[in-house]
Order: C-alpha cells, then sequence, then structure tokens
C-alpha cells in the first residue's frame, strides 16, 4: 500500500457504514489488482481515491454501481459490493466515481 495524505477528509456518518464504505473498495482493489502491485490511497479535504494497478479492461462506468452488476470474472462476486459503496455515497451525499488509468481508480468526494 502506498499513502498518499494531503489533508484530513471528515465526514460525520455511521461506523458501520463507513467501514463497508471503505473495506470494499479495499477490497475490490486488492482482488481485481495485479498480484504484488501498489495500492494507493489517497486522501485530501474533499476525497479519498483507492487506486490500484491492473491489466484488466476498464469496468463499464455505467454499469459498475448496478446491483448484481458483475465484469468479466462474474461467477466468483456477487455484484453488490459497489451498488453498496454507491448507496451509502448516496445517503450522505457523496459523489462516487469510476476512472481507469492503468488501473481501476474509485474516488469518493464532497459534493461542492
Amino acid at each position: 500500500f502506498r499513502f498518499t495524505i494531503e489533508d484530513i477528509f471528515e465526514i460525520e456518518m455511521n461506523r458501520s457504514l463507513s467501514q463497508i464504505l471503505v473495506n470494499n473498495l479495499l477490497k475490490n482493489a486488492i482482488v481485481h489488482g495485479d498480484g504484488g502491485k501498489i495500492i494507493e490511497i489517497v486522501i485530501e479535504a474533499n476525497l479519498f481515491s483507492v487506486c490500484n494497478q491492473s491489466k484488466e479492461i476498464p469496468l463499464d462506468k455505467y454499469k459498475i454501481f448496478d446491483r448484481f452488476y458483475k465484469g468479466s470474472d462474474s461467477s466468483v462476486h456477487s455484484g453488490l459490493g459497489l451498488a453498496l459503496v454507491k448507496a451509502i455515497c448516496d445517503s450522505y451525499l457523496l459523489d462516487l466515481n469510476y476512472q481507469y488509468k492503468e488501473g481501476h481508480i474509485f474516488t469518493v468526494s464532497k459534493k461542492i
């Protein structure tokens, strides 16, 4: 892991929901990243990101937050993790974004 902490990302939320949000993003980064590669966590004042290095194809950014949507390795996963993360973000008025740049990048940010 590599941590880049530029500021404090602070939001008041239910402890269990915050654990689900962070755990799901970290688990996805580990499971879908290339083994032995760095997973980066970036924390800034209004956002935090979890990034992995992966040769997997980019995910469908229009479907990845849908319940039961599964990427290319559909037989192994339930397709619920990112849907839960999205629901938690929505309930706390946070934005959740995905992009692919030599790996999967998920960013949670405060709506400005």
